[in-house]
């Protein structure tokens, strides 16, 4: 016999259709006044995006430790503003003698940050006095002002020489992990981002916050000894001149093969057809950034997966022999590139490269992403690889600023490859980060998400950017059910990649698309402070026994209520987490006795499970 529910309202009652209304800052409110976003999610009339066309000539010596790069770099000014100014990213100024950091630094890692050689403006060259008015410096940016306002509409050219030296350790995202391999990262001078939300991007670099850039095209030349390969962001233009003819032959063979194709092994010979220095050129359409590793004696897997539009993805991985996972990297990758393409987010892969470079850690980069070794683990392996290969998605082809919403692209980086884990055998990831997110929640490091990304520090930082913004997603993906879920977010990213979304373009195009007001939902998981806890209760009543389920903390979960009866048999009642939309608690009146009830699943998180459990003798 079914049980039958009745709702206990508690003390204010929210109809749907008269949810609260959420809080939009002062700046989104400007950009609708300006045209360039609407209420309804979908970008203004009037909304632009500025863009650059890089090209770069960079050579990395490693018998120095020294990165020299010259760069030419157009710039499209396609706002409707004139720019007095011109902000560049110089990120490798992050190990300056001096200069603030998140990450703590050995003090071999300390350097004299980046040498600034000479800059031009349109041609016209600018005194690089630091108390000229045409630059000035802050910790890991600086300011050009030419003589003339950039106007709208107009194209300006920076020509930019510089060199550094590379820390001989790998302290933040990028570095030498041996003294044969090595990741290139923020390598180069950057324009930053001028948006029609804050204007210039100025947030200072501290190795903690990550990415937020335009849609820039590069046609980089990377300059290395004999004894280096290269893997970077971008398609190879030259490997005819580079390669020998059998290894050739097997690059040839990868870019025609849905089967892992072995190019290189470690121990190979005469891998490379030249000696002396080689040019390795990459070219890049659409790509918010660039980044490049180089190592010598690597083995370099590689296919070709061919998506259902037809475009093809070169999927490779370089990797050391000490790498044991590593052989089955290339392969991974692969499965990852058709599993986002056709399921989750069942948006075909963007780009077409990906490679997966073995330097350490793990962090991406548009086109490359540079991951440690999870060993005998493959569990770890699967995910790192899906992690970051994930983030193609958010933040590079949807343009989200991570340095002041990382919960915009960590979140579902995470959620993204959790179905994939579950076909190599890992079946407990929506527990496993459920637990991680309980240990914070509700604690001094679990902030709102509106907080911006740069104010956060460690704990604070990865609960907000990962674990609080995954659970997020995953309670949204169980209220619409899977395929209603996929439909609004890839009208989501159907709108804005490309682009640079505002929270706020989040939450009104989810709740346009889907016919539903969602503000309850997004003012609690997303402006407040708080946890989730809740509780069940049994009442009894003039002739039966009601089970009460109450809502204890801010933030709405789905309902999962397992009852066994005394006659041994059980059922099992599950709501979404609309239940809560307008209530703070309901019942369920019981027909027959109980003998136990169980609240909630491991991937619901609750900060107290002890009132999650009613048992009866």
């Amino acid at each position: 016999m079914r049980t039958s529910i009745i709702f206990l309202l508690s003390v204010l009652f929210v109809n749907t259709l008269t949810a609260q209304k959420l809080f939009t800052p002062l700046e989104f409110q400007d950009a609708i006044k300006k045209g360039t976003r609407t209420y309804s999610g979908v970008p203004g009339l009037k909304y632009w995006v500025n863009k650059s066309e890089y090209e770069i000539d960079v050579k990395f010596d490693p018998s120095e430790l020294k990165i020299s790069g010259k760069e030419k770099v157009k710039y499209y000014n396609n706002s409707p503003d004139s720019l007095k100014k011109v902000q560049f990213k110089l990120y490798q100024k992050i190990y300056r003698k001096g200069n603030s950091r998140q990450f703590g630094l050995p003090p071999s890692a300390i350097t004299e940050g980046v040498n600034l050689n000479s800059i031009t403006v349109n041609g016209d060259k600018i005194s690089l006095d630091t108390d000229d008015r045409m630059i000035s410096h802050t910790a890991t940016t600086f300011l050009v002002s030419p003589d003339k306002k950039i106007a709208p509409g107009s194209v300006t050219t920076f020509t930019i020489d510089w060199d550094y030296k590379v820390p001989p350790h790998t302290p933040v995202r990028g570095g030498t992990y041996s003294d044969s391999v090595w990741f290139h990262s923020y390598f180069y001078p950057q324009i930053a981002v001028y948006d029609d939300i804050d204007g210039w991007d100025k947030s200072e670099y501290d190795g903690y916050t990550e990415t937020y850039n335009d849609q820039n095209s590069y046609s980089v030349n990377i300059t290395l000894p004999d004894t280096l390969l290269c893997w970077a962001t971008g398609v190879l233009q030259n490997p005819a001149d580079l390669l020998s003819e059998k290894v050739l032959a097997k690059y040839n063979e990868a870019h025609k093969s849905a089967e892992v194709v072995h190019i290189t092994k470690t121990g190979d010979k005469n891998v490379l057809q030249k000696k002396g220095w080689l040019t390795w050129s990459y070219k890049a359409d659409m790509s918010p950034d660039f980044a490049f590793g180089c190592a010598s004696n690597y083995s370099w897997d590689a296919s070709t997966v061919t998506l259902k539009n037809g475009n093809k993805v070169f999927v490779d991985a370089g990797y050391s022999t000490f790498a044991d996972d590593f052989v089955k990297v290339a392969k991974i990758a692969h499965n990852v590139v058709k599993y986002f393409s056709e399921d989750l987010p069942g948006v075909p892969y963007p780009y077409p490269v990906i490679s997966v470079f073995n330097g350490g850690g793990g962090m991406e980069f548009p086109m490359i992403v540079n991951n440690g070794t999870y060993h005998d683990d493959m569990n770890g392996t699967v995910m790192l690889t899906a992690h970051e290969i994930a983030h193609t998605y958010f933040p590079f082809y949807m343009g989200t600023n991570e340095r002041k919403y990382a919960w915009m692209d960590e979140g579902w980086a995470r959620l993204f490859p959790e179905d994939f884990q579950a076909k190599y055998g890992n079946t407990e990831v929506a527990k496993h980060f459920a637990d991680e997110y309980m240990h914070y929640a509700g604690k001094h490091y679990d902030t709102p998400l509106m907080v911006p990304s740069s104010e956060l520090h460690r704990h604070s930082y990865r609960t907000n950017a990962y674990r609080r913004s995954y659970i997020s997603y995953e309670i949204l993906r169980d209220l619409f059910g899977n395929e209603e879920f996929l439909r609004i977010l890839r009208e989501y990213i159907s709108l804005w990649h490309g682009k640079h979304p505002h929270p706020m373009d989040f939450f009104n195009t989810f709740s346009k698309v889907s016919g539903k007001n969602l503000d309850w939902y997004w003012k609690a998981w997303y402006y407040e402070w708080g946890y989730p806890d809740l509780g069940v209760e049994l009442h009894k009543g003039k002739d039966k026994y009601k089970l009460v389920i109450v809502k204890k903390g801010a933030y709405p979960v789905p309902v999962e209520l397992k009852l066994t009866y005394t006659d041994g048999s059980t059922e099992v009642i599950s709501k979404k987490v609309d239940i809560w939309n307008g209530s703070e608690s309901f019942g369920i009146e019981l027909d027959k006795g109980l003998k136990k009830v169980y609240l909630n699943s491991n991937w619901i998180p609750d900060i107290n499970y002890d009132d999650n459990v009613l048992e009866f003798k």
